[in-house]
């Protein structure tokens, strides 16, 4: 389980193909997406995450926007592309950062996104920077969640807005079993452990945030998780043949295995998919 900045590096490093090849696709997102009804293709659920997601934020052409653990720059490559407003990516994964700019120069928005190496907990920016921190399934990479919210506190100008989309556990407390599948799941896809809804945003309001609000729109990616574990089935044992001949690594069968759990601890109601909002007082 990712514990340190390098390990999460180390994991993104290690089971790139696997991006790659399942999930980024033409939408260069690294996302469930949204499947609402007319939706038929990852890459078209991915953006319509996004265009849900600015939507909920309210995100127009003047807007600077943060997009804090960006991956390949997808988010940021739409809202630069279709609503035409500033934003800046950070990630700790320098492939990922050099992906996001290549693609941005593809099309022809350079000018409008920015990608950085670096730590969304630690950034280098001013203070009232930004008018939006955006972060789609990111912030459970954060160990402390407070820690995450102080600092998008911290560059966010006032009145400015949170909009975070990830999983979360609905429960404060969990049995053994729930968090024995939890931390099974998120660990073979290099994150440390999920946070309960009510913690998570008790965090948001303890960093000063205001309007605090979660929505559970766990049906929106079910599709995602299904098609995961479909090639779970034949991709875990796959994966452990190809790891013992030397053409898979250990972290790409942990990741096929996370795709199995994922789904399994999903059906018991063990995790679900929520859209978190905050504002900063003005």
């Amino acid at each position: 389980m990712a514990k340190t900045h390098q390990e999460i590096v180390d994991y993104y490093n290690a089971t790139e193909s696997d991006y790659r090849l399942f999930l980024a696709g033409e939408a260069g997102g690294l996302h469930f997406g949204f499947w609402p009804r007319g939706v038929w293709t990852l890459p078209k659920a991915i953006l319509r995450e996004n265009e849900e997601l600015a939507r909920r934020a309210k995100i127009v052409t003047s807007d600077f926007v943060l997009d804090a653990g960006c991956g390949i720059g997808g988010s940021s490559h739409y809202l630069a592309r279709e609503i035409g407003c500033r934003t800046v990516g950070i990630t700790l994964v320098p492939h990922q950062a050099e992906e996001a700019r290549r693609r941005a120069r593809k099309q022809r928005i350079s000018k409008r996104c920015q990608f950085l190496v670096g730590d969304y907990l630690r950034t280098p920016f001013a203070a009232s920077t930004f008018d939006v921190v955006w972060g789609i399934e990111s912030v459970c990479y954060a160990l402390n969640k407070l820690d995450f919210f102080r600092e998008a506190f911290r560059v966010l100008k006032p009145g400015g807005r949170l909009i975070i989309a990830d999983a979360l556990t609905p429960r404060p407390t969990r049995t053994l079993i729930e968090d024995f599948m939890v931390r099974t799941w998120v660990g073979c896809w290099g994150v440390e452990q999920v946070d309960s809804v009510s913690h998570f945003l008790a965090s948001a309001r303890r960093a000063g945030f205001e309007n605090v609000v979660a929505e559970d729109v766990t049906d929106l990616i079910v599709p995602t998780v299904q098609r995961q574990f479909a090639l779970s089935i034949p991709g875990v044992p796959t994966s452990i043949l190809l790891e013992m001949v030397g053409l898979r690594n250990r972290l790409q069968t942990w990741n096929a295995v996370g795709a199995f759990t994922g789904y399994v601890s999903l059906l018991r109601g063990d995790w679900g998919y929520y859209i978190v909002t905050a504002s900063k007082p003005a």
